[in-house]
């Protein structure tokens, strides 16, 4: 039987239309890459605040990612130190907590 993450994560990698509930869970499959952390909250694998702010986060990866020369280095520093890595740990923590 398949657990709440790994149907997560099936449906990030399906091919149905993100409104489209997956055959048998309900799910939906994630609009984009911060809205995938909305999902895992959607199915009680995150809490929806640290859901939001992983969304956050996500948005300040695809500006490294995509726009690196337009990053505004204060901007990103001030994401870290106001929480950004305690996130990151806590993310990893409660994904962590579901594997083992």
């Amino acid at each position: 039987m398949r657990g709440r993450l790994e149907d997560a994560q099936l449906e990030q990698c399906g091919s149905r239309r993100p409104d489209q509930p997956s055959a048998g869970t309900g799910h939906r499959v994630p609009r984009d890459y911060g809205d995938a952390f909305r999902v895992l909250a959607e199915v009680g694998v995150l809490d929806p605040d640290l859901a939001e702010r992983m969304v956050s986060l996500a948005g300040a990866r695809n500006l490294i990612v995509h726009l690196y020369a337009e990053v505004d280095d204060e901007r990103l520093a001030r994401s870290v130190r106001h929480g950004g890595l305690d996130d990151l740990d806590a993310f990893a923590r409660r994904i962590a907590g579901l594997v083992v």
